[in-house]
């Protein structure tokens, strides 16, 4: 889908108009990329509360044992950032705790996973 077609070429409504949601429950691949390019859509358009809903139903109606990892990484923190940003402490360090340790990870210098360390720090440090 290429969220979609990179943001219908830089005019986000477009790329709704692309874009029909998923029923709710529906957890097929199709329906699991919808939800992930409707989430980063509604992000590029500013709308962050529509994001966080998104990427919330994307996590939660993920296909059991499967999961595209990218993208599943990339909308915790994304969400993370979403509830930082709203000052929402408790749901930014709840998404951050769904990250992978880094202290097992195979990579411990891939680039999201620097930012998510960085966005932890900055959640959990005292006020």
């Amino acid at each position: 889908m290429v969220r979609p077609l990179a943001a219908a070429q830089g005019d986000a409504d477009a790329a709704l108009q692309l874009l029909k949601p998923p029923a709710a429950g529906d957890s097929n691949a199709t329906a699991v990329c919808t939800r992930e390019a409707l989430a980063h859509t509604y992000r590029i358009m500013g709308n962050r509360d529509q994001a966080i809903l998104w990427y919330t139903q994307f996590l939660r109606d993920g296909l059991p044992g499967w999961k595209p990892q990218r993208y599943w990484f990339e909308a915790e923190y994304t969400l993370a950032g979403d509830y930082q940003a709203k000052s929402d402490r408790n749901n930014a360090i709840h998404r951050l705790n769904e990250l992978p340790d880094p202290r097992k990870s195979a990579d411990n210098n891939l680039p999201l996973l620097e930012k998510a360390r960085l966005l932890h720090d900055r959640v959990v440090a005292p006020r």
